[in-house]
């Protein structure tokens, strides 16, 4: 059953109407009738089964039939993916949330090659494909995309959570290691652009605190590295977590 987001808090009985972009995808694309069901989750991350009551110009009227069973608790992983070229940033954005990342902060760093002020206005778009993976995964939440960032503005930024820098460096911990002796439920993991990140950057942010991590023994793609990094993080924190319940 398809997902939508809105930002209005529900409760059964409550009508209410969805405008807009999703009106333009339920109306054209999945083409729904007055009678059907949808899910949509409200400004409060509550998730309710809904009853479409009529199809106007312009909007979509929907009954809000009852609050559905809540997910249990998702891995808290923001990743710091630095800009890529064509649309591989954007193909990051779209498949990190499908696999569950909680936030994206888009990075410039030293070997980026993309001009980050021609990215700046591309914020919008970013949001658009980050949105409509969530729909597409039916995910619980939307993911946080930040503003974009230097690398020098980030380093010393968020000691709170566990910072992991992919680097290849085979005397590396693994993320298994990492994530077994981490106390913190929090992480931040930095993916670096195609040339990865400098030598002088691994040396600012091990100092700062973060930790490298060894990601396998041939050199992935800076797109490649986002997926499969965030995706091991994801899983072995799931893992640590069903070991500890």
């Amino acid at each position: 059953m398809p997902q939508y987001f809105i930002e209005k808090s529900l409760s059964p009985g409550i009508d209410f109407e969805i405008k807009g972009r999703d009106f333009q995808h339920l109306s054209t694309v999945r083409r729904i009738n007055t009678g059907d069901k949808i899910n949509v989750r409200d400004g409060s991350n509550s998730l309710f089964e809904c009853t479409v009551t009529g199809i106007l110009k312009g909007c979509i009227m929907l009954h809000a039939d009852m609050k559905l069973q809540g997910t249990d608790d998702v891995p808290d992983v923001t990743l710091v993916a630095a800009l890529l070229k064509n649309k591989n940033f954007e193909f990051v954005l779209q498949k990190s949330t499908e696999i569950g990342i909680s936030a994206v902060i888009p990075l410039v760093s030293e070997r980026t090659v993309v001009n980050p002020g021609k990215e700046n206005n591309k914020h919008s778009r970013w949001n658009t494909i980050i949105e409509e993976a969530s729909k597409q995964s039916l995910r619980p939440d939307i993911p946080y995309l930040q503003e974009i960032i230097t690398f020098n503005g980030l380093v010393d930024k968020y000691p709170e959570y566990e910072r992991i820098i992919a680097h290849l460096d085979s005397a590396a911990p693994s993320v298994r290691q990492i994530v077994a002796e981490t106390e913190k439920s929090r992480f931040l993991l930095a993916i670096g652009p195609e040339g990865g990140f400098s030598p002088s950057e691994i040396e600012k942010a091990v100092k700062s605190g973060w930790k490298c991590v060894y990601f396998g023994f041939t050199q992935m793609r800076a797109e490649t590295a986002s997926i499969v990094l965030s995706s091991i993080l994801i899983n072995e924190i799931l893992e640590k977590k069903n070991k500890v319940l």
